[in-house]
Formats: structure tokens, C-alpha cells, sequence
């Protein structure tokens, strides 16, 4: 590398590569999770004596609608808990990728040139995705793309504002 002059800067050289390949892979790894969609299925009832169709019949809405609101509740909980989930995991991965971020603009300061370089990995590491077909290409109007420009403007700064203050002083 041209601003390879001495062992010292190599080292800190190699420690920046081998922490930005490490950031860089754990934070993409959570987009190549495809979402999933589960099936409801009805729950298992036990065997028992059918009673006759005339009796049967005026109970029935009553039955599936019990089944409904349990299924419905059932499902209520495990939202809330997979929610709960992300939010908890978003929350460790953060405190991971901050102090990766830390420790390589510790051994290499220039935080501009660390913050574009992290977001331009994800326009690769998504064009894979898509091109593989492990993840779905979204299908986006000029509408949606006039819609998510401000938002894709705002993340870019913070981001780039979050590494720069990364670099700026102590993380306490």
C-alpha cells in the first residue's frame, strides 16, 4: 500500500482491514435473512365422541370462533416476544458494531473515508443478493424512489455523522 511506510503503519493497516471485514460481515449477515411467513394451522383437537349433526350444528361458529381467539391471542404473544427479540438483538449488534468502529478508527483516523466505505459495501453485498435470488429484488415505482430519496439521504448522515463522532473522542 502506498501509505505503507512503516511496520507500525502496516500493522495498523492490517488491524483496520481485518475490523472492517468483521463489522462489515456481521452487520450485512443480518440482511440475508429472508423473511419468513408461517402458517396458521388450526390446533390439534383430541378424539372424542361426535355428538349429532342437529346438536352439532348451532355450536359450530361457537367452536371455530374459540379457536380463532386462541390462535389469535397465541399469535399476539409471539409477535410481541419476536418484536422484543429484534429490538434486543438490533440493541447487542449495535454495541458490537460501535466498538469495531471504535477500535478501527483508533488504528486508522480517517473516519470519512471509513463511513462512505462501509455504506458503499452494501451496494455489492445487495446486488449479490438479488442477482443469487437469495433475497428478493424489491420492484420499485418512480413514486417509491421519490419517496425513499430523503430517507436514504437522512441515514447516509447519520451514519456518516455517528462514525465521525465515533472518531472524534471517547465512546463512555
Amino acid at each position: 500500500f502506498f501509505f505503507c511506510t512503516t511496520d507500525l503503519g502496516c500493522a495498523m493497516l492490517l488491524k483496520a482491514v481485518l475490523l472492517f471485514g468483521a463489522v462489515g460481515t456481521s452487520a450485512l449477515a443480518s440482511f440475508a435473512v429472508a423473511p419468513r411467513h408461517h402458517l396458521r394451522v388450526a390446533p390439534q383437537r383430541a378424539a372424542v365422541a361426535l355428538p349429532t349433526a342437529a346438536r352439532l350444528a348451532p355450536r359450530a361458529p361457537a367452536i371455530f370462533m374459540a379457536d380463532a381467539a386462541e390462535a389469535k391471542e397465541s399469535d399476539g404473544v409471539f409477535e410481541t416476544l419476536k418484536t422484543a427479540s429484534f429490538f434486543a438483538l438490533w440493541y447487542l449488534f449495535n454495541i458490537g458494531y460501535n466498538i469495531y468502529n471504535k477500535k478501527a478508527l483508533n488504528a486508522l483516523p480517517i473516519p470519512w473515508t471509513m463511513a462512505l466505505l462501509q455504506l458503499f459495501v452494501g451496494i455489492p453485498y445487495c446486488l449479490f443478493l438479488w442477482t443469487t435470488g437469495l433475497r428478493k429484488a424489491p420492484k420499485l415505482s418512480a413514486d417509491n424512489v421519490k419517496t425513499l430519496i430523503p430517507v436514504s439521504l437522512g441515514h447516509l448522515g447519520t451514519h456518516i455523522g455517528a462514525v465521525i463522532s465515533l472518531g472524534a473522542g471517547a465512546v463512555s
